[in-house]
């Protein structure tokens, strides 16, 4: 069965209109906006939205919007929709070639990795459990390794 995956590319440097998808329609984030139509319209079976900017995932997590981090370098929207393509692609291989064993393994290293300087990056830890979430660990257990490597 097929289904459709909505993604809406969000970028705080546009040059027409710089800061645009957190700017207030209403006292409400154009992002927002965007989110809740694309909600409302009972199109997408999934719905994710693609940024390279910190401060559109700082907000996405506050209000536990899906988020994907993309890079700074695309041109066009549809760029920035084709490497969210490219990352779902790949976890959804991760997930239907590696054992949980080994998924388990992959997230202590990358943990290992966020706490190597003993200094821990809120955008790297939450950047941990997202991978946690899309590589389909619980985050009971993605916990449980971050206390016992940290």
């Amino acid at each position: 069965m097929n289904q459709t995956l909505g993604v809406i590319p969000a970028r705080m440097s546009s040059s027409r209109f710089p800061n645009k998808p957190l700017e207030k329609i209403l006292g409400i984030p154009m992002l927002a906006h965007c989110y809740e139509r694309a909600l409302l319209s009972q199109v997408c079976d999934h719905l994710v939205v693609a940024t390279p900017d910190q401060e559109i995932i700082n907000w996405a997590n506050e209000y536990k919007v899906p988020v994907l981090l993309t890079s700074h370098d695309h041109e066009r929207a549809t760029e920035r929709v084709a490497e969210v393509i490219d990352i779902l692609e790949t976890v959804k291989k991760i997930n239907e070639t590696h054992s949980k064993d080994e998924k388990l393994e992959l997230l202590k290293t990358l943990w290992e990795l966020v706490a190597i300087d003993k200094i821990i990056n809120p955008y790297e830890e939450s950047l941990y459990f997202k991978i946690a979430d899309l590589i389909k660990i619980p985050r009971s257990i993605a916990n449980k390794i971050k206390y016992k490597n940290s």
